[in-house]
């Protein structure tokens, strides 16, 4: 069953991954993409482009504030 607080988290979950603008993020020079590579089209690192959903979502505390004052 989800509660209220489940539902405040993946709320504020979704706000930070739509508001960042891409999936996914160069770990080198931190180019945003909506499309994955093997080479970043910006600093032509390979195998640099990585999730960047799992960054946010590390990012609990500012997600709980950020809830608390929606």
């Amino acid at each position: 069953m989800e509660t209220a607080s489940d539902a405040t988290s993946l709320g504020a979950l979704l706000t930070r991954i739509g508001d960042a603008g891409g999936r996914y993020q160069c770990d080198e020079c931190g180019l945003h993409s909506v499309g994955w590579y093997w080479r970043c089209p910006k600093c032509r690192s390979w195998d640099s482009m990585h999730p960047s959903v799992f960054k946010w979502a590390e990012r609990t505390d500012e997600g709980a504030t950020y809830a608390a004052r929606g």
